[in-house]
């Protein structure tokens, strides 16, 4: 999978940085969220614990996808910021909502 910053953009007011990618993956599945985290985190030199991925968007029978992701100070501001299901969606809390 390739992965290519299109947008790089601060928030101070939120203490992030959003991120704008686009992924290609030919002659392959959508990679998975971990995947895609996992490859952004090691391009921005970032945790992972403070990545929250927000989308994923492909067009149908493209070999390409939009990325949207959130990349927080710290992990409490994610937790303060980010909706519930998001945050389980990114393994940030469990399943019953805890830490």
């Amino acid at each position: 999978m390739d992965v290519k910053i299109l947008e790089q953009k601060e928030n101070p007011l939120l203490d992030r940085v959003e991120v704008v990618a686009e992924l290609s993956f030919p002659k392959a599945n959508v990679p998975s969220r971990e995947a895609v985290i996992g490859r952004l985190s090691a391009l921005l030199n970032a945790d992972r614990d403070r990545f929250v991925l927000r989308e994923i968007k492909t067009t149908y029978g493209e070999t390409r996808a939009i990325a949207r992701a959130r990349v927080y100070e710290t992990v409490e501001i994610a937790k303060k910021v980010e909706p519930e299901f998001i945050l389980k969606r990114n393994k940030l809390i469990g399943e019953e909502g805890n830490e």
